[in-house]
């Protein structure tokens, strides 16, 4: 018998919750790339270990949880970490409230 998407996005609940104390980073999050609608949430930040598919430039990867923002991530939008400003280039949403971005510094274009 195959678990129901419910239990299904409760394991991801707990595995998001047990991952937060060791991989999670506060950032600030800007929706539509707009600095006037900041959020600050609690992200899993992924250094660049992962398949980049996107070139050129280097990349980094977060795992956002819908919940904690006004909407779905989009591509577009932005987020600050540590005085960097990175653009988001790609969404995958896992279908379960949960997504993994990928980022592009945008520092030197501003």
């Amino acid at each position: 018998m195959a678990a129901s998407p419910t239990v299904f996005a409760g394991l991801c609940d707990m595995l998001w919750q047990a991952q937060l104390p060791v991989f999670g980073r506060v950032v600030e999050y800007w929706p539509d790339d707009d600095s006037s609608q900041a959020l600050e949430i609690t992200v899993i930040w992924v250094e660049g270990n992962e398949e980049e598919y996107v070139s050129p430039g280097r990349y980094w990867h977060m795992r956002v949880r819908h919940s904690d923002l006004l909407r779905p991530p989009l591509k577009g939008d932005s987020e600050a970490k540590d005085d960097v400003q990175y653009g988001v280039v790609a969404v995958d949403d896992f279908g379960i409230g949960y997504s993994r971005l990928t980022l592009q510094d945008r520092t030197e274009d501003f």
